[in-house]
């Protein structure tokens, strides 16, 4: 007997956590090799620059949870605060689409 639909739409979320996974693993482990960057960036906008850190800490094994499957929840809640302090406080100067915009323009 084959699987039922319910059974196989539970597997449904698996390859969008992936790729959010992989995302954030790969914007986070540069991070680390130069911490002064996101430092600087953060500084620049009036936040404090040691939140760089936590927040590579975050996207690394933030990103591995969400591959992995566990604290799923936890850990989307902090990428959501992330992602909309990212798109309030550094990326909001620079409009919705354009060149240096909220990474949507299709263009």
């Amino acid at each position: 007997m084959g699987m039922s639909l319910e059974k196989v739409s539970s597997f449904a979320p698996l390859p969008i956590r992936v790729m959010a996974g992989i995302a954030f693993i790969i914007h986070g482990l540069p991070k680390f090799e130069n911490i002064q960057g996101p430092q600087g960036l953060l500084g620049s906008v009036g936040m404090p620059p040691e939140l760089a850190l936590p927040i590579a800490l975050l996207e690394v094994i933030g990103g591995i949870a969400l591959i992995l499957g566990i604290f799923t929840r936890i850990t989307a809640i902090l990428f959501a605060i992330e992602m909309a302090l990212v798109t309030l406080i550094i990326k909001s100067g620079n409009g919705f689409t354009g060149p240096q915009g909220f990474e949507i323009d299709l263009c």
